[in-house]
């Protein structure tokens, strides 16, 4: 399932929502930190080559994020992220907060299967979806899909990420 949903919040409630945040990442106790990527085993890792954009985590599902002039985010899914409980996100949730910058288009694709990110060809990339977001707008998509943020060429993209997530539930046999 993927949802879009337009003006969730108005683009001034949004420009709030976004100087509100960053104020508090810049003034308070907390600081912007380089994003790392789930390595799949339970840890991060920092790669600037697959992301490279600076984030504050507000909640445990909650991400504040700041792409400034070339930074990006590379084809991945959210569903590598291993939580401590045994959690597993299931949603993905994309809040906009600005569109003032140039570039940094959110997309998403259909991964074919069995074909590692690293391995998406010109073709591959050609059938990206565009997701289109504007200052306010909502996404919602499987955590399992692959989307990536392209790089910001003029200006400063601001978003906000949750994950829906819940324990696996696992039927056993008595």
């Amino acid at each position: 399932m993927i949802k879009k949903v337009l003006n969730l919040f108005t683009k001034e409630e949004a420009r709030k929502i976004l100087e509100y945040y960053d104020q508090i990442v810049n003034e308070e106790i907390h600081e912007y930190v380089k994003s790392t990527i789930a390595d799949g085993s339970g840890g991060d890792m920092y790669d600037p080559s697959t992301r490279d954009s600076e984030i504050k985590w507000l909640a445990e599902d909650v991400q504040f994020a700041k792409y400034t002039v070339g930074c990006h985010l590379n084809w991945h899914n959210d569903v590598a992220f291993q939580y401590h409980d045994k959690r597993e996100r299931y949603h993905t949730i994309i809040i906009l907060l600005n569109d003032d910058f140039e570039g940094g288009e959110f997309e998403i694709i259909y991964k074919p299967f069995g074909v590692h990110p690293k391995d998406f060809t010109d073709k591959t990339n050609e059938q990206c979806i565009n997701t289109n977001l504007k200052a306010g707008d909502c996404l919602v998509i499987p955590s399992g899909m692959y989307h990536r943020v392209k790089q910001v060429t003029k200006g400063t993209r601001f978003s906000i990420t949750i994950w829906n997530t819940s324990k696996r539930h696992i039927n056993k046999e008595k």
